[in-house]
């Protein structure tokens, strides 16, 4: 019979203390949790099951795949401290979670608590998995992530910006953007300026465009205007577009204009129609109609305009077809 825990908010005052030793000689067979401080505005860590929108149920069982995990449910905080679970089977760590304090947890087994750990005793742990390729780096990099302190950051730094694993600096990169905004604004903007990895500069633009960093969108304008790579310029107007911010749509126009690349210009074409509530109809409209425009930029506008539900698309397009 499936047995189930349901983590605590408040542990009771009684729960032992950790202290420094290495946490791979207090680990037993099965399930082990503890208890880190959490990075600030970390956001929600848990498993959610969704109906209409909205959640049904959360709650993350270890042994299996109930709901879909989210690191950073919107508008859900974290709180002060996150659970790290690992699992050891025949003396080998088989499984890594993050979890919120707030998050259902259910197991098949016994789940052994070492209670509040030292973040960098954590983290220090964590950082085996990072140093090599893994099947639980990915969960270990978003661990890590969970932690507040020094230690954490400068794993994440050190990792983005010199991991020996490709995948691992990528996936730091991202963890960077979500969890600390302000090393974000520096660290993330660095790699995405800088970095001689086309496909790093990439993925630091879209990283950072999902982060909270305030300036965002002034870094993505800045990247599709200058980088040498049209690729990279591509998905900077398609990043930017999806910010919703206000100079997206006279950036993306401009680049369309002036850009000297053919395909950066057609992927314009295709950022524009990813303005929010549907504000990239009427530009694409205006590009359709507009005869002075690159006949390949007009092509591109009638095509996105066909994908969209807007009454006013195909009311352009009707008046396309019909010779208006």
């Amino acid at each position: 019979m499936r047995r189930f825990f349901v983590v605590p908010t408040i542990l009771a005052l009684t729960a032992a203390s950790a202290g420094a030793e290495p946490l791979a000689n207090r680990l037993s067979e099965g399930w082990n949790s503890w208890i880190v401080p959490a990075v600030e505005d970390g956001g929600e860590r848990c498993c959610y099951s969704w109906h209409g929108g909205t959640v049904r149920e959360k709650g993350c069982a270890l042994d299996g795949g109930r709901g879909g995990f989210s690191a950073a449910q919107d508008g859900l905080d974290m709180g002060n401290e996150v659970q790290l679970f690992a699992r050891l089977e025949r003396g080998k760590v088989t499984k890594v979670r993050a979890l919120s304090l707030s998050c259902p947890v259910s197991s098949d087994s016994g789940i052994t608590d070492l209670g509040r750990v030292d973040a960098g005793t954590s983290v220090a742990w964590l950082r085996q998995f990072l140093e090599q390729r893994s099947g639980l780096s990915s969960e270990a990099i978003s661990a890590v992530a969970a932690h507040d302190g020094d230690e954490a950051a400068g794993l994440l730094m050190d990792t983005a910006e010199s991991g020996r694993v490709f995948d691992h600096r990528k996936e730091a990169i991202f963890w960077i953007a979500q969890s600390r905004p302000v090393i974000a604004s520096e660290t993330v903007r660095q790699l995405m300026f800088h970095d001689p990895s086309e496909d790093i500069r990439e993925h630091a633009a879209f990283s950072l465009s999902q982060s909270k960093v305030a300036d965002r969108h002034q870094a993505l304008i800045r990247l599709g205007r200058t980088d040498a790579s049209e690729q990279v310029r591509s998905q900077s107007w398609f990043w930017l577009a999806q910010t919703g911010a206000p100079e997206a749509e006279s950036e993306i126009r401009r680049a369309i204009r002036e850009d000297r690349s053919a395909k950066v210009r057609r992927e314009a074409v295709f950022a524009l129609s990813q303005l929010p509530d549907d504000a990239g109809v009427d530009v694409l409209i205006d590009l359709l109609r507009d005869r002075r425009q690159d006949i390949k930029v007009r092509e591109q506008a009638l095509f996105w305009l066909a994908q969209s539900d807007s009454d006013e698309a195909i009311d352009a397009i009707d008046q396309l077809l019909g010779g208006g």
